[in-house]
């Protein structure tokens, strides 16, 4: 019986029911959490949090939730979708508490699905409780939806058995149990798509994905939510198997498969042929049958058992008798002049009739046994005619012919090719009775040589006896009996000869240059064995440039020359030298001293002294590759340009170097110089110490600006709107009477625009045994040199261009130091550095 209290909050419950037949109320917080204690557990009905909502409002599916799950899912009916935009949920302890746990809201989607996250760790039990309610923002002041319970239930489990898979059959079956409601195939670690299943069973397309027993393959079963139940490997097994078997074949093969049979029986027509015949250990067989088949329509099985006089493992193994292919297996070349039988031999199991066929015609047929074809042809066919030996059925269908050789012993023509001079021999074909040939030169017959008669072509030694395309050259052929049949004449044609020679290729040039000789009128170049495009040579001079813009090449490649006749016909080829990049290095020079010194790289032969865009003088490098060029008297301001150039053995311009000028004495000197910034400096700023200085001004470009005064060691010119990020600029001290004390060099940086650094992209090894430069490759702004320090000593840089870094090392560095590759920019600043990696 009901409690008298329990009636009373049931009638309260009930009225504030009907009361919001259109609406929402809310109940003190204290009174809802009582009534739902004691009403629900006796009339099931349900008030959480002072939250009620009318019955009509409350189309919702709230699926189960399964222990290890990792969100609580639902739909919500689109009769209330308007008003409920969000749900929550709410976990307990335990139905009879009143202490959450835990708590998470989620968005619903436009079809009413939703998906809240929940941490599985948190629910333990299927006696816990999970309350789900819904609400039209996401601030849970009221519901609007009676909070529904969620079902707990305990983790899907479940299991799956296949069974054993035979190879060649289009499925796998199996069996399963629990909560899987999908399985998926997996092959050699190769998942296929999931595929529904229902009553315990399944069955799955293999598609041909298993085709060997070494194949694994594997079953997967998975719950409602893709969760991976369990996982079984399937055993494959091969079918047992046998070769073909040909009527009046002495044995019978074949293969056991994984059948596991020890033994093989085998019967003919239901009769047993061969008892217990052992398998061997790589599961093959072999049992003599001789004599036990004679006919095709003899029908083999066998019967493979476990163990001696064991259990039968296969029994269906039905092997069909086949037929022996018809097939002329040897036919006799038929001489006009002696035979008037055509024989040979055949093989065949229907073999009844022989015959000939001439010119597309059968002239008739007669009977044939034990693999001899013999048959009458005197006089039945001509040199010229096409013959063929057949062989037919007992029904008179053809079914094997070969072509006959047919030849005249006392007849024969001889057909001679053109002969190039230098070659070894001279060839041809022929047809009749030819057996021998001899080669005559002027008048002079040599040695007779056999002719091949399996292909009727003849090959007979020069011995160097043609020289000349005007000696009269023949090929004479004889029979077997010495008989002369015929004459030719030998047509000869002069070699095509060349030369050519090809000049040191420096990496970075921008051709391979060379000359040539003789009959080249084209050439091409190949690079590891990739051949490029033929262009033609310069006839006039003889000499020929081959473009390599494009075509990567370090050193590390194999490249050769091609020449080439006007008909393509290849004449020689010549492997190129690579040699380093040409480089100019050049010391710093100092105004008075006498010379100008330094060293070259790769071809560069000589030098030449550029001031001010005028060569001073030219010199040749010495047996060191090093250089001394006049410099005093020529250079005498700190502010000529001054260059020297290389040139190679043909005078041409390989490469340059910037003489970095300096004076001989520094009265006053700039100490401290800012960094003029684009985007925020109005003046070029700095420090200065000495004596004399009473001016100060700027250089942009080689182009003077008007000085102005300074004083106290503080540089100040003012610049805003006058120097660009490309230009070059100096400041400069001046003394009283307008003389240059001393420059330097200002750097110009824009912080509104991000720096490009220079960066070594690519850094070869350098090889003790091979190499002979340092070389990569680099990109970057500013990079105007090249260069190595090695063991913390900087070895003098040289001129860099197009991204390619090469620097002269041979015999500087040792397995045991310690090298970096290095970029600088004009002035000499280091900008990077890479670690050079020394093997042998």
């Amino acid at each position: 019986m009901k409690s008298k209290k329990f009636i009373q909050k049931s009638l309260i419950l009930r009225s504030i029911i009907a009361f919001m037949a259109s609406g929402v109320c809310l109940l003190d917080q204290t009174l809802a959490a009582e009534i739902n204690k004691e009403v629900s557990q006796e009339e099931n009905l349900n008030v959480v949090e002072g939250v009620v909502v009318p019955e009509r409002m409350a189309a919702r599916s709230v699926n189960a939730y399964r222990l290890g799950d990792t969100q609580i899912t639902g739909v919500v009916d689109s009769s209330v979708l308007s008003a409920t935009k969000f749900v929550r949920y709410k976990l307990y302890a335990s139905d009879t508490t009143t202490s959450v746990l835990s708590t998470a809201s989620a968005p619903v989607n436009e079809d009413g699905t939703f998906s809240i996250p929940i941490n599985p760790t948190l629910v333990t039990s299927t006696t816990m409780a999970i309350y789900l309610e819904g609400n039209t923002i996401d601030t849970w002041v009221y519901s609007t939806w009676n909070p529904d319970r969620v079902t707990i239930l305990n983790a899907t489990m479940g299991t799956v058995l296949p069974s054993i898979y035979t190879l060649g059959h289009p499925n796998i079956t199996g069996s399963f149990t629990g909560d899987v409601v999908s399985v998926a195939l997996k092959v050699n670690g190769v998942t296929q798509p999931e595929i529904p299943v229902t009553n315990g069973t399944f069955t799955l397309y293999v598609q041909g994905l298993i085709t060997s027993t070494s194949d694994v393959a594997e079953i997967i079963a998975y719950d409602y939510l893709g969760k991976e139940l369990a996982m079984a490997t399937v055993d494959i097994r091969e079918l047992a198997s046998a070769d073909p078997y040909y009527l009046g074949d002495a044995n019978l093969t074949g293969h056991v498969g994984n059948t596991r049979a020890n033994f093989i029986r085998v019967y003919v027509n239901g009769l047993l042929v061969a008892t217990d015949v052992p398998v061997k250990v790589d599961g093959s067989f072999l049992v003599n049958i001789a004599g036990k088949v004679t006919k095709l329509t003899d029908v083999i099985q066998i019967t493979g058992i476990k163990n001696f006089l064991g259990v039968e493992l296969f029994t269906d193994l039905i092997v069909p008798v086949l037929a022996v292919p018809a097939n002329i297996t040897n036919l006799k070349d038929y001489d006009l002049a002696k035979d008037t039988t055509v024989t040979g031999q055949w093989v065949g199991s229907n073999v009844a009739k022989s015959g000939l066929i001439i010119n597309g015609t059968l002239v008739g047929t007669n009977v044939t046994t034990n693999g001899n074809f013999v048959y009458y042809a005197k006089g039945k066919f001509k040199l010229t005619d096409e013959v063929y030996a057949a062989l037919y059925d007992a029904s008179n269908v053809e079914i094997a012919r070969k072509k006959l050789n047919v030849i005249d012993s006392k007849s024969g023509t001889i057909f001679t090719s053109e002969y190039k001079l230098g070659k070894d021999s001279v060839t041809g074909n022929y047809t009749g009775g030819i057996t021998k040939v001899a080669l005559k030169v002027n008048g002079v017959e040599g040695q007779q040589v056999d002719v091949d008669v399996s292909n009727q072509t003849f090959k007979v030694p020069v011995n160097n006896r043609i020289t000349s395309v005007n000696d009269a050259v023949s090929i004479l052929a004889y029979d077997d009996s010495g008989n002369k049949l015929d004459e030719k004449r030998v047509e000869l044609i002069k070699s095509l000869i060349g030369t050519l020679t090809v000049d040191d290729y420096g990496i970075g040039e921008y051709a391979i240059e060379g000359q040539f000789t003789g009959d080249i009128k084209r050439i091409s170049i190949s690079i590891n064995g990739q051949e490029e495009n033929k262009i033609p040579v310069d006839e006039v001079n003889q000499t020929f440039a081959y473009d390599v813009t494009g075509l990567y090449i370090d050193g590390t490649e194999t490249v050769s020359i091609i020449g080439y006749s006007d008909t393509d016909e290849k004449i020689t080829e010549n492997l190129v030298n690579i040699v380093a990049q040409a480089a100019v290095m050049v010391n710093d020079y100092e105004i008075g001293t006498q010379y100008v010194s330094g060293s070259v790289l790769s071809k560069v032969v000589t030098v030449g002294l550029m001031v001010n865009g005028v060569e001073k003088s030219n010199v040749s490098v010495d047996r060191n590759n090093k250089f001394k060029l006049v410099g005093s008297g020529v250079i005498t301001n700190a502010k000529d340009k001054v260059v020297v150039v290389g040139y190679d053995n043909k005078g041409r311009k390989l490469a340059e170097d910037a003489v970095f000028v300096t004076s001989p004495v520094i009265e006053s000197e700039i100490t401290a110089l800012d960094d003029y910034d684009l985007a925020k400096s109005s003046s070029v700023t700095g420090k200065w110490t000495g004596t004399g200085v009473a001016k100060s001004g700027l250089i942009i470009n080689d182009t003077v600006l008007a000085p102005n005064g300074t004083s106290n060691g503080n540089f100040a010119y003012y610049a805003k709107g006058k120097i660009k990020i490309t230009d070059k600029v100096y400041a400069v001290l001046y003394d009283v009477s307008g003389k240059e004390l001393t420059r330097a060099r200002v750097n110009i940086i824009n912080s509104a625009i991000p720096v490009q650094t220079a960066i070594i992209t690519k850094l070869d090894d350098y090889d003790l045994t091979k190499s002979s430069s340092v070389t990569g490759k680099w990109t970057g702004t500013s990079v105007a040199k090249s260069g190595l320090i090695i063991n913390d000593t900087a070895l003098a840089p040289n001129g860099t261009s197009n991204g390619n870094f090469a620097y002269y090392a041979k015999g500087k560095i040792k397995i045991t130091d310690e090298v970096y590759a290095v970029l600088y920019d004009d002035s000499g600043k280091e900008l990077t550095r890479a670690r050079v990696n020394i093997i042998n």
